[in-house]
């Protein structure tokens, strides 16, 4: 729910339903009317008569079409006319507060706590960047296929040399040596989580005291854990790590790909997501101590959730080096000859794991749709995409079959509709320029009697790979090994 309703509330929810956006946009039906807010604008983008956003700058094409690109455009005249006309910070988190709670629906506590923690960076982007409504929902929006025509955001990252040749790979013997990869994904401890206690609540966490008393037997929280909207208690986590360290004591190394913060986005702090961080990461070095881990940093380590400033731009109280210090002192431990220049720059870093295999740990929330940042800056704001090319251009080394490879992992794939655009398209190129270099992966096989969460990928919290084999690959899976 978190980025979604980031979107909706910074957007959308600050100004639609307002007095100010009643009076710019009378035509939109209230709720309980027979034609839908969206059925009405498509009417008025097709048939303009007054309406204001007959004088925005947009094409007619499927993008401009979509209702909720208008929506937003109109959304964002209006919240910028009254930020010019002096509307402050407390007048702007009352109104998104209400709007939040009421137009929306999401609960009180919610919309309490997530609004004022989100407000003071709309409002720091909108008043310090010439923003255009079409950019600000092109870079938010990119999900619904909202687009921007600013030519400062048409940008690329530079391709050093030429693209090798593509050569046919042979696939290993089947007694050929394997290697066991362990990886976790979306662990979300909560260290509040209480059997018993309500898992139907309304928020998008449930399973604490506060979610209140369940109202059925059916609706109470499972004692080792629950598939509804709760988190992982952390003894049914140290149960897993057990089984899964003593069933599997070969594991050659693990790729950790992030979110170990629960769901609770309105009640976040630095301080509360470096403690829950700092202690899955203990637990995973108490059971796992030989085995080298690669983690990831994951959006819901970010307080507020997916907000990722452009590194030593930001104002002090907006910045990420409290998260970044945070992971750099965390990742030294796990992370053998870890170089923490770049960890401590925006969270990733390259590691030589065993000749000819280096691992390259990708922070993909430079271009996640959901980070309001990139409304200020999405051209590469932590100069990732470059390191990348440079990393995978070194990795190549002009040695043809010799060069060694590189696996990736990060937290979005490079083909995921969470990634606006231009990164997807920048880092798609990056890769298909180096296709010997990136291994790319079978597909992944569940260890039996490991995985206790439901997934639908076909792959629980532990898998292994079967046949680790070099291949071109024309789009960027989620990990790569």
């Amino acid at each position: 729910m978190g980025g979604q309703v980031t979107l909706l509330i910074v957007v959308l929810a600050a100004l639609l339903g307002t007095p100010a956006m009643a009076q710019r946009t009378p035509w939109l039906a209230p709720k309980g009317t027979q034609l839908s807010r969206a059925a009405l604008l498509r009417e008025r983008l097709h048939n303009p008569v007054v309406g204001p956003e007959d004088n925005l700058p947009m094409e007619r094409g499927a993008a401009a079409a979509s209702a909720v690109c208008l929506e937003c455009q109109l959304a964002v005249v209006v919240l910028q006319e009254q930020l010019a006309a002096g509307m402050n910070m407390t007048s702007l988190v009352v109104e998104g507060i209400v709007v939040c709670s009421t137009t929306l629906g999401y609960t009180l506590s919610f919309c309490e706590g997530f609004v004022p923690m989100i407000m003071p960076i709309i409002h720091h982007v909108l008043t310090t960047n010439e923003v255009t409504p079409k950019d600000a929902c092109g870079e938010l929006f990119s999900y619904f296929g909202c687009t921007t025509n600013d030519p400062k955001r048409e940008w690329s990252v530079a391709i050093q040399g030429e693209k090798p040749a593509v050569v046919p790979v042979t696939p290993p013997e089947p007694d050929a040596p394997r290697m066991k990869v362990l990886h976790l994904a979306d662990i979300h401890m909560d260290p509040y989580y209480r059997s018993g206690t309500n898992a139907v609540c309304p928020d998008d966490l449930c399973c604490r005291e506060e979610s209140g008393v369940a109202e059925s037997p059916e609706a109470e929280a499972w004692y080792w854990g629950d598939y509804r909207h709760c988190g992982t208690p952390p003894y049914m986590l140290e149960d897993l790590f057990i089984h899964a360290s003593t069933t599997h004591p070969d594991i050659d190394y693990i790729v950790w790909t992030g979110d170990a913060v629960p769901h609770n986005e309105w009640s976040t702090s630095p301080e509360y997501n470096v403690e829950i961080v700092r202690e899955v990461n203990s637990m995973i070095q108490k059971y796992f101590p030989e085995a080298p881990v690669f983690p990831v940093v994951g959006n819901h380590e970010m307080s507020p959730l997916d907000q990722f400033p452009e590194p030593g731009k930001a104002p002090e109280q907006f910045a990420a080096d409290w998260l970044y210090e945070g992971l750099a002192s965390q990742w030294s431990s796990l992370v053998p000859d870890l170089d923490l220049t770049t960890v401590k720059h925006a969270a990733y870093y390259s590691v030589l794991l065993r000749p000819g295999f280096r691992i390259i740990s990708f922070n993909s929330m430079f271009g996640y749709s959901n980070n309001m940042w990139l409304v200020a800056n999405s051209q590469d704001p932590a100069s990732e995409l470059a390191w990348l090319e440079g990393e995978l251009k070194q990795g190549r080394g002009g040695r043809g079959a010799g060069a060694p490879s590189r696996p990736r992992a990060s937290r979005y794939p490079g083909g995921g509709a969470n990634l606006v655009p231009r990164v997807q398209q920048d880092r798609r190129q990056v890769r298909e320029h180096h296709p010997r270099t990136v291994l790319r992966p079978h597909p992944l096989r569940r260890v039996r009697g490991v995985s206790r969460r439901r997934k639908t990928d076909g792959c629980g919290l532990y898998c292994t790979q079967p046949d680790p084999v070099v291949r071109p690959q024309p789009s960027l899976p989620h990990l790569l090994y």
